[in-house]
């Protein structure tokens, strides 16, 4: 199947023989993930500039035996339909053979945020304002595709060749939701997990900016808030650990991440919607009607 309109197909239906592997990239919790360069003879557009693809390979045999389906057809439906955001990775193609399937999808060349958090330890305020504006806008726009993320953390969170960032893996995240709390699965990775999942209290889109603010706290700390080595103990603290904001933070972050991780999902802020976070002082320097979405000067 043929999704994205930015190059001239040659072809109504791609294989995996329409491609030249370059090198593998990562393996994820459904599949690996190459490097994969279109031959030139099946792009119309430009036949001196090879496209590449991350190509995420996904086992028909694993899916089945583990019962990842839903979880297969959730990522591929939410990439073919979701197409209007530039902060959401962009898929080219899906196709299948008798073994896999294929998802071909927009290469990000820089990694993923875990990385670069690896090497900086922690960004500035200034890098991690326009780093949480971009994801934030980014979960606004599934919310209003009545998608529930479910999986916000730096590793899902690619860096593309423009410095721009992109939502990945969307393999647990739920469609069709609406503003109620009524989701009840216990998802997701445990440094991130809102506390009302922790707690398995039923929850909704709130738990999306729970998630929002984690990251944020990581960008500016180096660790998740309530991280722990014992994920019991990392439980108990996310349930009812102290929040602790180090005293370089400024003013109007501090205030950010105390609503944003706020415990009551119901108070937490964006619970009425993303404009109220967008409308927090932390973001007064950016114009939201004409966020032209670049880096600070100089970068990292």
């Amino acid at each position: 199947m043929f999704i994205d309109q930015s190059f001239k197909p040659t072809k109504d239906t791609y294989t995996l023989d329409d491609f030249k592997f370059v090198a593998k990239l990562g393996k994820g919790a459904f599949g690996d993930v190459y490097l994969m360069e279109l031959l030139p003879e099946n792009n119309a557009a430009d036949h001196s500039n090879p496209l590449q693809f991350a190509m995420k390979v996904m086992s028909k045999e694993m899916i089945f035996e583990k019962n990842f389906t839903k979880y297969a057809m959730t990522e591929r439906n939410i990439l073919a339909t979701c197409t209007k955001s530039p902060f959401l990775v962009k898929l080219y193609f899906a196709f299948q053979n008798t073994k896999n399937a294929f998802l071909m999808l927009e290469y990000c060349p820089c990694g993923d945020l875990g990385k670069v958090l690896e090497k900086e330890k922690r960004l500035s305020e200034e890098v991690a304002r326009i780093y949480i504006a971009e994801i934030l806008l980014a979960l606004e726009y599934l919310h209003s595709q009545r998608v529930l993320y479910r999986d916000l953390k730096p590793d899902n969170v690619l860096i593309s060749k423009t410095g721009h960032l992109k939502l990945a893996d969307f393999g647990l995240s739920k469609t069709g939701v609406d503003d109620s709390y009524s989701s009840n699965s216990f998802l997701g990775t445990p440094a991130y997990l809102p506390p009302e999942i922790v707690t398995h209290i039923p929850y909704g889109k709130s738990a999306d900016w729970y998630c929002l603010g984690a990251v944020l706290y990581e960008f500016c700390v180096g660790s998740p808030p309530y991280y722990s080595q014992n994920i019991d103990g990392m439980y108990e603290n996310i349930a009812d650990g102290a929040l602790k904001l180090p005293t370089h933070m400024s003013p109007v972050l501090r205030d950010l991440l105390v609503n944003l991780l706020k415990r009551n999902m119901v108070e937490r802020l964006g619970a009425n919607g993303a404009q109220e976070i967008k409308d927090h002082p932390f973001f007064a320097s950016i114009d939201w009607t004409t966020f032209d979405r670049q880096l600070p000067s100089g970068g990292f």
